[in-house]
């Protein structure tokens, strides 16, 4: 199907969003709480641009591009006035909250933005409430190690009660999605320390180059689910893919 995105003739694929098609094509659109892995929803608003259907003369309006498919014909703008002064609203809210984390205040200077013109309740945050890692714990790897709890100013993400997140398995799939980078995961040797949810797990070794794999509990999380021994769960991807490589240019196949 063919679109305008910014005056620019695009392409699109059925079931592909704006914000897809956007990038297809290199028109840049702020988000942050969106990431390909998991299923978008359109919370941070970032992501708003303006809609207009030609076979409806006047008619406009605003969506947010990571949910809204594209359609035939659609006309797109993605920074106009009206969406860069929402953004700007609400870049300067995120600031309030998290007034010190590098990714939010590099987005606030690209849109002009030095300090937060709103009171700073915890100059310390670093979380901006997204709900990803939530999500990508619970509905990717299954194992539910946190959530969100408290109200208003005091809500927060972690595990139940502030204490120890007795399910985590430290796959650090958290981290990954994060995109304020406010989750650490720290590996010292054969150790793997996750501070924000308070847990420590002991690291596997690669059965072949000696390089951490993995924490044990994660991959016994795993060996519970697939059908796989210690030779591929236990072997670092470098080594796994030099295995297989080998193997298949020895004997063509896997």
């Amino acid at each position: 199907m063919q679109l305008t995105i910014d005056d620019k003739q695009v392409t699109a694929e059925q079931g592909q969003t704006l914000l897809e098609v956007a990038r297809a094509h290199d028109i840049p659109i702020p988000t942050l709480c969106y990431h390909e892995s998991l299923e978008a929803r359109g919370s941070c608003r970032l992501c708003l641009v303006e809609i207009r259907k030609p076979k409806w003369p006047g008619w406009k309006r605003l969506v947010a591009s990571c949910v809204y498919p594209a359609e035939e014909g659609l006309e797109v703008r993605t920074a106009t006035e009206e969406i860069v002064g929402i953004r700007k609203t609400l870049i300067d809210l995120l600031l309030a909250r998290c007034p010190k984390n590098p990714e939010i205040v590099e987005l606030a200077r690209a849109y002009g933005i030095e300090q937060t013109s709103y009171a700073v309740l915890d100059a310390t945050r670093q979380c901006i409430l997204c709900g990803q890692c939530v999500r990508v714990c619970e509905d990717i790897i299954g194992a539910s190690a946190i959530g969100m709890y408290g109200r208003g100013a005091g809500k927060k993400v972690g595990p139940a009660y502030g204490k120890a997140a007795e399910t985590c398995i430290g796959c650090g799939a958290c981290a990954f999605v994060c995109p304020t980078r406010c989750i650490q995961v720290i590996d010292e040797g054969l150790t793997r320390r996750i501070p924000r949810w308070n847990v420590e797990f002991e690291l596997v070794p690669c059965r072949i180059c000696g390089k951490p794999v993995s924490t044990r509990k994660h991959i016994d999380f795993v060996r519970g689910r697939v059908s796989a021994g210690p030779e591929v769960l236990e072997t670092c991807s470098d080594c796994l893919r030099a295995y297989y490589g080998a193997k298949v240019a020895a004997e063509g196949h896997m």
